[in-house]
């Protein structure tokens, strides 16, 4: 690698690090008053799930586990599941893009779906240990949820291919071939 792509290999890693720590804090400070049907997107999440296809490895797992400590540390929920959540989503969506779809889009959404079905399931079972009935936390929490996190996440991977275009983010794959 030359000086030059190195250069621009650590600006660019630089530069998806500050997107990632300016998406937490958007997700704490202004999606609280964006939200629909009570619902807050898990906005950082569908960032971390798109930056993994593109910064797979050691990138995208620090950002997940930093990324999910400050969503915690903030007070985002009661139980710390976010770290766990967030590194899981960025070891499955990679996989999911080498093993089964050769397609970026594709794979990113269908991850992105699944990751938020365990997440918007997690949520609707704290709703309804809280005494919430199971069909009003179905209607008004599981569904807009998912369906919020989904539209972030389309705009989160538009960002990160524009990303990748720039400054020409290096996956494991790529190097491979």
């Amino acid at each position: 690698m030359t000086q030059k792509n190195r250069i621009r290999s650590v600006f660019g890693v630089c530069v998806i690090s500050a997107a990632a720590f300016i998406t937490a804090l958007s997700q704490l400070s202004v999606f609280p008053y964006l939200k629909i049907s009570g619902c807050i997107p898990d906005v950082l999440c569908a960032f971390l799930i798109c930056a993994s296809v593109m910064y797979e490895g050691h990138v995208a797992c620090i950002l997940a586990l930093v990324g999910g400590f400050i969503l915690q540390a903030s007070g985002c929920g009661g139980i710390s599941y976010y770290p766990l959540l967030y590194l899981a989503a960025v070891c499955f969506v990679p996989t999911l893009y080498r093993r089964i779809f050769k397609n970026g889009f594709v794979a990113v959404s269908v991850g992105g779906l699944c990751v938020f079905t365990v997440e918007a399931v997690i949520i609707t079972v704290m709703e309804a240990l809280n005494g919430a009935k199971l069909g009003y936390s179905v209607i008004h929490t599981f569904i807009p949820f998912v369906l919020y996190s989904m539209g972030c996440l389309v705009l989160s991977y538009l960002y990160c291919r524009l990303h990748g275009l720039i400054f020409g983010a290096r996956r494991i794959t790529d190097i491979e071939d």
